[in-house]
């Protein structure tokens, strides 16, 4: 069985979907359009562990046809480079289900680790320096103070309080 844990997911079953995920002992940031995969960077280093602490930071750019992976603050070496072309149409930001940890469908693709500090900015050609910086050799997070586009947002997973999803428990 092929190890799967998705980080980000976006899209339907079927249909369109990306996601970012530790995949086959790799980290891959991709894209599939229903038909094809039009978006696939797959690291040649090894990312095994999930229990270690990561910081991702993933950017695609539709209108300018780029797009980049970032693994603590490094862009590492890709055994592929599949990219969209200019204006291609992905559905991140768009009316589709989005899933953080999870795949809402098939039997893999559960994160198996801790998550927190997630950002998802639509419509910004950001770097991971919008997010962390090396302070003394050390990648730490930093608070991000821009705009997060019409769809985009943060969720901190802070632990505030327990019981019913309220704006200062769990569930907040």
């Amino acid at each position: 069985s092929v190890k799967e844990d998705v980080v980000f997911h976006a899209g339907t079953a079927s249909g369109h979907r990306g996601h970012l995920r530790f995949y086959e002992d790799h980290i891959n940031w991709n894209y599939y359009n229903g038909s094809s995969w039009i978006l696939y960077l797959i690291t040649t280093g090894y990312y095994r562990d999930t229990a270690q602490w990561y910081h991702l930071c993933a950017n695609v750019d539709t209108v300018a046809g780029t797009a980049k992976l970032w693994v603590n603050g490094v862009e590492p070496t890709l055994s592929n480079n599949t990219i969209p072309s200019s204006s291609q149409d992905l559905s991140f930001a768009d009316d589709v289900e989005h899933q953080i940890g999870e795949r809402a469908y098939g039997t893999a693709g559960y994160f198996d680790g801790y998550i927190a500090d997630v950002y998802f900015i639509d419509g910004s050609d950001l770097e991971y320096s919008a997010f962390a910086e090396f302070k003394n050799g050390v990648l730490i997070p930093k608070l991000y103070s821009g705009s997060f586009g019409t769809n985009g947002f943060h969720l901190e997973f802070k632990n505030t309080g327990t019981g019913t999803a309220s704006s200062s428990t769990v569930g907040a």
